[in-house]
């Protein structure tokens, strides 16, 4: 609503130009009274242009402003469209587009000159059009594209001293005769005077604000590269963060063992992770890390999902924290997550879209140093070489006697030790027991399972009967056949008897016949017993549970295998699989009998390595085993050590420093 005020306010300020009219003041407040002064505006098109001043000497966020306000001008114009172009080189990029197609021209880009508005930027004057069909300027193509009728345009230049930076536009007015005036170009001239000294003064803050950040972000990388202290890294990205990000309060979570950990609080040297606001502040932390992307709320009040989820279910929290907004970002690389960066703030919005991507930023260097300091800690033994200055120091005060009692005597001792042979032990990464020979037993016919005869671990011999198929027809078809076979013989013997040979010969032939079918009927119903093909164990659990199952030909019906010879399967990882050849001892133990050692032998070595999920690849190993007490059973988990060659114990020591250099050392 335009207020009396506003129009008293914008008088005031235009008679007041006389002694500051070639002053370049923050917010173009002079700049416009002297561009509208004498135009002859309307009260409320002064009251709009004032307040649109006073809008933009109240921040230096002018992009967030001058949509606004450009909004208003083409309400207050009637206008049916308009656009604001900034210039970038030589070129024009429309940056903000209201209209039917508004979408489809924002991002357009078009050379200096070329189009009316091209061509009023260039020049760097304004201009009306009252026909655009009849100006060579005018790009119809624009028009093809989007299907949008231009008939009359207003154009204005945006300058900041005397410098053009972009150019305003509006298309088409809807009232009166349909054409703009000098009026409503003097309108957008006086906006084009406050918002270009606007955004030139949003541009020069924003250069230093810049110029700031990036201080601060080198300071941050220069602490952060200058450590591989893990405690000290997070504390650093925390406390030094509040630099660059305007946060109340941050925190570092880190996956330590797949379960987060809260490492770092800002402003905060010690903490207690078991209390109860840092319990709930992880919780929070780990519900928006499963999103695995950045997360930004910039108004925890508002009425959308994400907002709504998170004071549904972290409201005690947020209310106690005074939390307005937060953001969280993933720490990782592409080896993996590390962890996550949390910050939030007791005021809405606090990072905006420069301050979302400086917060990635750091997080990508932040992820960079923490995967530094992780594969710091990994490397073999570096507990022991932190503090070798310090030895060295001490060792060299020590008088003659004191070094050859203290030192070169234990080290001649440890060297010696270090010489004595020694035979490796390969531990693989999983280790089950699984049956020596294994034989499927199958259905021979189709039918349906009336009769189990087994349980898991029966001991069973060649040809038993493990289980019986239904068979009442086969058994009518042999009655059937043995009652025609008895007629065939009588008929057979009848003809004989009255000397009729034909009669005798046809029942002898329709005898013959009947017995090859009841061999064949004889033999289907054999076929319907399950029989074992081989002596064995069995080892299927609860076979009785196929009762009345219905078993196609070939289908197993249970698996036999020897129990008193079984197999180890070992996944031993590819990093120790070279240490392994056949005929190697193998050691093992199971939970059911701790107290006894079972003895093998390596039989078999996969020839590929097998990739599980979450793992490094291993290489599957199979040791034979003697099990004839029946100590052992299939399906157990074993913890296995194949026994290796003999190698110095010094060398076994120092192994895995070696074979880690080698892996991250080479060219």
């Amino acid at each position: 609503m335009i207020r009396d005020s506003d129009i008293a306010g914008a008088r005031d300020a235009y008679a007041a130009r006389g002694g500051g009219a070639d002053r370049v003041d923050p917010g173009g407040t002079s700049a416009l009274a002297h561009s509208v002064a004498d135009t002859g505006l309307a009260p409320k098109h002064l009251a709009l242009l004032y307040e649109a001043g006073l809008e933009f000497n109240s921040t230096l966020d002018a992009e967030e402003l001058l949509p606004r306000v450009f909004d208003r001008i083409i309400e207050a114009l009637d206008a049916e469209a308009g656009s604001i172009w900034l210039r970038s080189g030589e070129t024009l990029i429309c940056r903000i587009a209201r209209g039917p197609v508004g979408e489809k021209i924002e991002g357009l880009e078009l050379p200096m000159g070329a189009g009316i508005v091209g061509d009023v930027a260039r020049r760097g004057e304004s201009e009306l059009v009252s026909d655009v069909s009849g100006d060579s300027r005018f790009v119809y193509q624009v028009d093809e594209a989007t299907g949008f009728a231009t008939r009359s345009v207003a154009t204005v230049p945006l300058k900041a001293k005397e410098e053009v930076i972009g150019a305003l536009q509006i298309l088409n007015k809807r009232s009166g005769s349909g054409m703009f005036d000098e009026a409503d170009l003097a309108l957008l001239d006086g906006l084009a005077a406050t918002a270009g000294l606007a955004l030139h003064n949003a541009q020069l803050h924003d250069a230093e604000k810049r110029a700031r950040d990036l201080k601060a972000m080198l300071d941050i990388s220069r602490e952060t590269t200058s450590t591989l202290d893990m405690d000290r890294l997070v504390v650093s990205l925390v406390n030094l963060g509040s630099r660059l990000l305007a946060y109340d309060r941050a925190a570092v979570v880190l996956d330590e063992a797949g379960k987060p950990e809260l490492r770092a609080i800002s402003g905060q040297e010690a903490f207690d992770p078991k209390s109860e606001e840092n319990r709930e502040l992880v919780r929070l932390i780990s519900w928006l890390a499963e999103r695995n992307e950045v997360v930004y709320v910039p108004a925890l009040e508002a009425d959308e999902v994400l907002p709504t989820s998170i004071r549904s279910q972290f409201l005690g929290y947020t209310e106690s924290a005074g939390v307005k907004s937060l953001c969280l970002v993933p720490l990782g690389d592409e080896e993996g997550r590390l962890g996550a960066l949390y910050m939030e703030s007791g005021s809405a919005g606090f990072l905006g879209e420069s301050g979302l991507e400086a917060a990635q930023l750091l997080a990508t260097q932040a992820s960079v140093a923490l995967r530094n300091a992780e594969l710091y800690g990994q490397v073999p033994l570096i507990g022991l070489l932190e503090p070798v200055a310090e030895w060295r120091s001490r060792m060299a005060s020590l008088p003659r006697l004191a070094l050859l009692r203290k030192v070169v005597v234990p080290v001649a001792v440890v060297i010696g030790l270090a010489l004595i042979p020694w035979r490796e032990r390969i531990t693989p990464r999983t280790a089950e027991l699984i049956p020596g020979d294994r034989m499927p037993v199958r259905a021979m016919v189709d039918g349906l399972l009336t009769e189990v005869r087994v349980e898991e671990g029966d001991e069973v011999q060649d040809g038993d009967i493990l289980a019986v198929l239904r068979d009442d027809e086969i058994r009518m078809q042999i009655a059937e056949v043995e009652g025609e076979l008895a007629t065939a013989r009588r008929e057979a013997a009848a003809g004989r008897a009255g000397g009729d040979e034909t009669r005798a010969r046809m029942g002898e032939i329709r005898a013959e016949e009947l017995r090859e079918n009841l061999s064949l009927l004889e033999d289907q119903l054999g076929r319907t017993r399950i029989r074992a093909p081989v002596g064995g164990v069995v080892l299927t659990v609860r076979p009785y549970e196929m009762l009345g199952e219905y078993l196609n030909a070939g289908e197993t019906f249970v698996l036999l295998g020897r129990t008193d010879r079984l197999q180890l399967e070992a996944a031993v990882k590819q990093q120790d699989i070279q240490r392994v050849e056949l005929g190697h001892p193998v050691r093992l133990k199971v939970a059911a009998h701790p107290a006894h050692l079972f003895v093998g032998a390596v039989s078999e070595i996969a020839p590929a390595a097998e990739v599980r999920s979450g793992s490094d690849a291993t290489v599957t190993v199979w040791a034979d085993l003697d099990n004839e007490e029946r100590l052992l059973r299939p399906g157990l988990e074993a913890r296995a050590k194949i026994v290796g060659a003999r190698k110095p114990v010094g060398y076994l020591i120092l192994r895995p420093l070696v074979r880690w250099m080698q892996m991250r050392f080479w060219r």
